[in-house]
């Protein structure tokens, strides 16, 4: 069995966190993508909501869930 973990730099941890501490809360559909653009991940062609993070950059196995247009 194996295990992947990365780690961010300080400052893109923090960059991350502001900009989703900063946010609004609840977040509509649309401000998930407009924070999933900010940081610069590329969302599937087939599932928009699907999209690749600094965590997994070359897979689209982070996502945004809703419900009701709420994310």
């Amino acid at each position: 069995m194996s295990f992947e973990f990365t780690v961010l730099s300080d400052e893109r941890f923090i960059e991350i966190l502001e900009a989703w501490a900063d946010s609004p809360w609840r977040k509509t559909v649309e401000q998930g993508f407009v924070l999933r653009d900010r940081f610069g991940w590329v969302p599937s062609t087939e599932e928009p909501a699907s999209f690749t993070s600094d965590v997994r950059p070359h897979d689209f196995c982070s996502c945004f869930t809703d419900r009701k247009g709420i994310s």
